[in-house]
């Protein structure tokens, strides 16, 4: 799923950022010590947690793959990582292993390019879809997504947190709603003279968003842009992965010790022994 970098900045960039300020402040509340303090650790996670001390490099190595999993809950590595005790090696990896699952989570996506729906109305235009794609199959250039899941669409931002953070083969259900053209494409008018537009409805599995960023990385390059960093900074999902990597970073970030002054006893210094003057080292 693509936005249209053409889109009008004064319709997405307020939105934008309400909607950063509010993943931030989501993200920030999920890693909040009374959050993970009703966590529930499971004892495999426990076990391999343990693991991951062996004096063993390929045992700690396993280990460390086997909490990278999908499978194992998000809030079990953190509550993990808020308990005391860990050594710095169990430490390390497992902040590393939070931070990495955070940017790699699989992201699910329909594989439309993005627009504004006309005459301002709710919901998301689609201008386009990508080969191989559940939307090539069932969307059309000018088809309007109303809603996914029952939840009403408003801008495209909308459409990609709704899909990118489900993970590919999570089917949802899709509103469309689809102007009726004849053999030329134009659209048909009722009596009224409306336009003839059906409301439909689609259960699709979503794609993975990798292929989106293997599109953007071709348009890029025939843009003559670099890597598709442009491309990708207004694509909101992404940015939250960032923004909670970066949160994971510094919850869990290792405190330094306290700098320790020894304690000088009144008359203590006077009573020691003065030290020799450095040898002289002249010639």
């Amino acid at each position: 799923m693509k936005p249209n970098n053409r889109a009008n900045p004064a319709i997405e960039m307020p939105d934008f950022a309400k909607r950063r300020q509010q993943a931030q402040l989501a993200i920030m509340d999920t890693l909040s010590p009374e959050r993970l303090a009703r966590v529930r650790v499971s004892g495999a996670v426990q076990e391999l947690v343990v693991r991951l001390d062996d004096p063993s490099f390929e045992v700690r190595e396993g280990a460390s793959e086997a909490l990278r999993s999908q499978r194992i809950e998000d809030a079990e590595i953190w509550a993990m990582l808020d308990r005391a005790g860990l050594s710095p090696e169990v430490h390390e990896r497992l902040l590393g292993i939070a931070k990495r699952r955070a940017v790699e989570k699989p992201r699910g996506a329909l594989g439309v390019r993005m627009g504004n729906a006309p005459l301002a109305r709710p919901g998301v235009l689609v201008q386009g879809t990508l080969p191989d794609m559940p939307a090539e199959k069932i969307l059309k250039i000018g088809d309007v997504i109303e809603q996914v899941d029952g939840a009403q669409l408003t801008s495209s931002n909308d459409l990609a947190e709704a899909l990118q953070t489900r993970p590919p083969g999570h089917e949802v259900k899709l509103v469309v709603l689809r102007t009726e053209r004849d053999a030329q494409g134009r659209p048909l008018v009722g009596a009224d003279g409306k336009q003839v537009e059906r409301r439909l409805e689609f259960n699709v599995a979503l794609g993975d968003a990798s292929n989106l960023d293997r599109f953007d990385a071709m348009e890029a390059r025939a843009m003559g842009v670099p890597n598709n960093v442009a491309m990708n900074r207004a694509n909101l999902p992404l940015q939250q992965r960032a923004w909670q990597a970066a949160s994971i970073a510094q919850r869990f970030a290792v405190k330094p010790s306290p700098a320790v002054v020894p304690e000088v006893v009144p008359g203590e210094a006077a009573s020691r022994p003065p030290t020799d003057p450095p040898a002289d080292r002249t010639p």
